[in-house]
């Protein structure tokens, strides 16, 4: 049987990539002939090496004038600007109907027996013939897709065309089909990270592993930390990622590591993941840390926050915004060696359904027509 998985970016590693990478090299081991094809590289030099699969991108990515900056060039008659703007858009969108032609072919050169749509709007570069045999995944959770009216549109015009739309959780599901999409079912995503070593959480070190951005509210995190006192006990924070740090208030104790290419190193050397998040579709740190025996506190994110983190037995979850109930939760954790070390120990036995194999096990009973 092939598979074939699109994708728009071949070398920006995210989360979408990381999980078709993970999935993609399970099939292939379970005997499926799998590839992956992408529509643009960004000519970051992000991609995997290690894949076991067959990979390929139509074309580097277009780029094209900003519509805001084209705006004020002619607002304020700046035609030396503005006409050179044109020109670049217009070439862009030539290119870009050239690339989907090419994708198009591409994938009827494949012939694939089941496609994975992993960025919604590539349906609009499948052929209709393929549609009993195509699913859309949902990669983040229901609250970015659908309040972005372009995607709302693209997902209930093909909802019903194609084998099935596959989210993240039951709950993201629930929340589909109360606005319309009732022909879909749910697949966990996979954890990639699988640990040996024996994690025994005496590290005092707290981390944080993600993008810096709004939504993951570091400086919240940041501002908990630094008014629990735990760094009086020899606690560290240890912030991983990259994006704009002004606004944490940095004091005794807490560091800005930078990005990490290597998240089980890390997980295997810290106690504790903490999440401030004001929403989050469905962490993959969060079962990286389980893979690790890290047990985890979150704010409440959203729909999939009690479908992944099991409350008082691999983590807390705290209300959201309870400053108070966020900084007794993690002193709790950090002075309580025996409670840590149970819920870490509990977080590694949950891990195990999250892995590949057991998470591949669901897609083929989808492609064989079970679910």
């Amino acid at each position: 049987m092939k598979i074939l998985f699109l994708q728009l970016w071949y070398d920006l590693y995210g989360g979408v990539e990381t999980v078709n990478d993970t999935l993609a090299n399970q099939f292939v081991k379970d005997g499926y002939d799998t590839s992956i094809l992408c529509l643009w590289k960004k000519g970051k030099d992000e991609y995997i090496h290690t894949a076991s699969y067959s990979k390929m991108f139509i074309d580097n990515e277009p780029r094209r004038s900003s519509y805001k900056q084209m705006i004020k060039n002619i607002f304020h008659l700046n035609f030396k600007t503005f006409i050179p703007d044109v020109k670049k858009s217009l070439k862009y969108y030539k290119i870009k109907k050239e690339n989907k032609k090419q994708f198009i072919q591409k994938i009827n050169e494949i012939n694939p027996d089941f496609i994975i749509v992993s960025n919604p709007e590539l349906m609009d570069f499948v052929p209709s013939k393929y549609y009993p045999k195509t699913v859309v995944e949902i990669h983040s959770g229901i609250q970015f897709y659908f309040k972005n009216k372009k995607f709302t549109k693209i997902i209930l015009k093909y909802a019903n065309k194609i084998n099935k739309v596959i989210f993240l959780t039951k709950n993201f599901a629930i929340e589909g089909e109360k606005l319309g999409i009732t022909n879909s079912t749910y697949i966990n995503n996979p954890v990639r990270v699988k640990s040996s070593k024996k994690n025994f959480l005496e590290n005092k070190n707290i981390v944080f592993i993600g993008r810096i951005a709004p939504e993951k509210r570091v400086d919240k995190l940041v501002d908990i930390f630094n008014d629990s006192k735990l760094c009086d006990l020899d606690w560290h924070l240890n912030i991983y990622g990259t994006g704009n740090t002004d606004t944490l208030n940095i004091q005794k104790n807490v560091h800005l590591m930078g990005g990490t290419n290597n998240v089980k190193e890390v997980l295997e050397n810290s106690s504790i993941l903490a999440l401030t998040s004001d929403y989050e579709g469905f962490p993959m740190v969060v079962l990286e840390a389980y893979a690790c025996g890290v047990p985890v506190i979150v704010y409440d994110y959203g729909v999939s926050t009690k479908e992944l983190i099991i409350n008082n037995k691999t983590g807390f979850i705290i209300p959201q915004n309870d400053k108070q109930e966020y900084i007794e939760k993690l002193k709790y954790l950090c002075k309580n060696d025996e409670i840590r070390k149970k819920l870490g120990k509990n977080a590694k036995e949950e891990a195990k359904k999250y892995y590949p194999e057991n998470i591949a096990k669901t897609w083929y009973k989808l492609f064989r027509g079970q679910i």
